[in-house]
C-alpha cells in the first residue's frame, strides 16, 4: 500500500504523508516568550538544497531495495531546525526531477541514488575534505614555521637545468616554496615537481623564474595550435577543443591533480526524453601524463576547463598546494 502512495503522490503532487503545517514543530530554537527574532527560512533546512537532502537521507538509510517516499521525507524533516518551514511541493517536485535527470533511480515505489550520482558525490566530497585539510595545514604552518613571505616571489614557478652522467642537461621544474635564514643569508627553498627540494640564492632564484618563464611561455603559446593541428577541421570549430583541463585522481594511495586537454568531439545519439532526435556531443580528453584518453560529456568538459582554470600554476591555490607540499615534507 505504501508503494502505491508514493507513485501516487509524484504524479499528483500530495504527500503520502500526513499533513505537518498544523502540527507542532518537533524542535526549535525559537521562543517567542524570549523574546528571539525569527529562525532565518533558510538557515532552518540543515541540509543545502531539497535534492541534496534527499540525496543524503537515500544515502544515510542506505535501504538495500531503496528507500521510500515516507522515510525520505521523515529523514530530512528529522534534521530540520523548524519543520514548519518544509515546502512538501518543492521535496515532491525535486524527487520527479532526480528520477528525470537520472540522478535517482526508481522502482516500484523505492529510490535508490545512480551509480553515476554517487561517484560524483564521492568525488567532491573528497574535494571538499582536501581543501578543508590544505587550509588547516597552512594555518598550522603559518603559525609554526619560521619562513618569511619574501618579496613577492613565494609560490613562483621555477626551472633549472640538472646535469647527470648519462650526459646532456635536463630541466626540471618546481616552485618557490619559502625563504629562510642561512648563516645569516637570504636564501630561497625551491620544491621540484619530483618531490625533490634545496635551497639557492636570491639571484639564482631570479634567474630560475625567468627561465621558466622563457620556457613556459612559449610552449603555452604552442600548445593551443599543436592541439589543433592534429585534429580534424569540424572539431577545430568547436570552442572547447583545444582548452587545457585539470581533474583529479588516486594515484600511489595518494589524490593528485592532473592536467590535459580536450582533443576532440564526437556526436552520439543520447536519451532523447524530449523527443527532438537532438545528438550529444562526447569530448576526449587528453591527459599529459600517460597520454590518458577518456570521454566525457559537454557539461563535464566544462566543469574540467573551469577545474583547470582555478587550480593553474598561476592561481593563489597552487601556491597555497606549494607551500602545503613543503610543509608535510618538513612536518610530516
Amino acid at each position: 500500500q505504501e508503494d502505491k502512495d508514493n507513485a501516487s503522490a509524484l504524479n499528483t503532487g500530495v504527500s503520502p504523508v500526513a499533513n505537518h503545517e498544523n502540527e507542532t514543530p518537533r524542535h526549535s530554537d525559537h521562543d517567542d516568550s524570549e523574546g528571539l527574532p525569527p529562525v532565518n527560512a533558510v538557515k532552518n533546512k540543515m541540509f543545502a538544497s531539497y535534492i541534496e537532502g534527499i540525496l543524503d537521507a537515500i544515502e544515510a538509510l542506505n535501504d538495500r531495495k531503496g528507500s521510500s517516499l515516507v522515510k525520505i521525507r521523515a529523514h530530512m524533516m528529522a534534521r530540520m531546525i523548524d519543520v514548519t518551514q518544509w515546502k512538501n511541493v518543492i521535496f515532491l517536485k525535486q524527487m520527479k526531477k532526480g528520477v528525470s535527470t537520472g540522478m535517482l533511480i526508481q522502482n516500484v515505489g523505492l529510490y535508490k541514488v545512480s551509480q553515476e550520482t554517487k561517484k560524483k558525490r564521492r568525488k567532491e566530497k573528497l574535494e571538499r575534505e582536501m581543501k578543508q585539510n590544505r587550509i588547516a595545514a597552512l594555518q598550522k604552518a603559518k603559525g609554526e614555521s619560521t619562513t618569511r613571505k619574501g618579496d613577492g616571489v613565494i609560490g613562483k614557478r621555477v626551472a633549472k637545468y640538472f646535469d647527470y652522467e648519462e650526459g646532456g642537461n635536463d630541466l626540471f621544474f618546481g616552485a618557490i616554496a619559502g625563504e629562510d635564514k642561512i648563516d645569516g643569508d637570504r636564501m630561497y627553498l625551491v620544491v621540484y615537481d619530483d618531490g625533490e627540494s634545496e635551497h639557492v640564492t636570491v639571484p639564482e632564484a631570479h634567474e630560475m623564474i625567468e627561465r621558466y618563464k622563457s620556457k613556459h611561455s612559449a610552449n603555452r603559446g604552442n600548445r593551443r595550435s599543436m592541439i589543433l593541428s592534429s585534429i580534424d577541421s569540424r572539431s577545430k570549430k568547436d570552442p572547447l577543443v583545444g582548452r587545457r583541463i585539470a581533474d583529479f585522481f588516486e594515484k600511489d594511495g595518494h589524490i593528485e591533480l592532473f592536467y590535459g586537454s580536450v582533443v576532440d568531439v564526437r556526436f552520439r545519439d543520447g536519451d532523447d526524453r524530449e523527443g527532438t532526435g537532438t545528438k550529444h556531443a562526447m569530448y576526449s580528453c587528453k591527459y599529459d601524463e600517460d597520454n590518458y584518453v577518456e570521454s566525457v560529456s559537454e557539461d563535464a568538459a566544462k566543469r574540467l576547463i573551469t577545474t583547470y582554470e582555478e587550480h593553474s600554476e598561476r592561481s593563489d591555490w597552487f601556491r597555497m598546494y606549494i607551500q602545503l607540499k613543503q610543509y608535510t615534507r618538513v612536518y610530516g
